[in-house]
């Protein structure tokens, strides 16, 4: 299973409108770029009570591409206050 799958399911699990979620990435040296597309009102569940769901998703994405040698930043359309993490 590639990663890029790996996060559309995590995401798709966590939100009501499934079908309009859309996850992509791009690579660009030692960086990978996730970029997740929700429904507006399907952001909150996916950022979490204080960003705590995006920030643990980060962590093991993190860790994932750590350990293969690589940072990783996943960045959410049209969240406001929308931040990227690099591992």
């Amino acid at each position: 299973m590639k990663n890029v799958d790996l996060l559309q399911g995590l995401v798709e699990g966590l939100v009501d409108r499934r079908e309009l979620v859309k996850v992509t990435e791009r690579a660009e040296g030692p960086d990978t770029f996730f970029t997740v597309d929700v429904h507006p009102t399907d952001r909150g569940k996916l950022i979490g009570r204080g960003g705590s769901i995006i920030t643990s998703i980060r962590t093991v994405f993190g860790h994932m591409g750590a350990a293969a040698g690589r940072r990783v930043f996943i960045t959410i359309l049209g969240a406001e206050r929308s931040r990227e993490f690099a591992a």
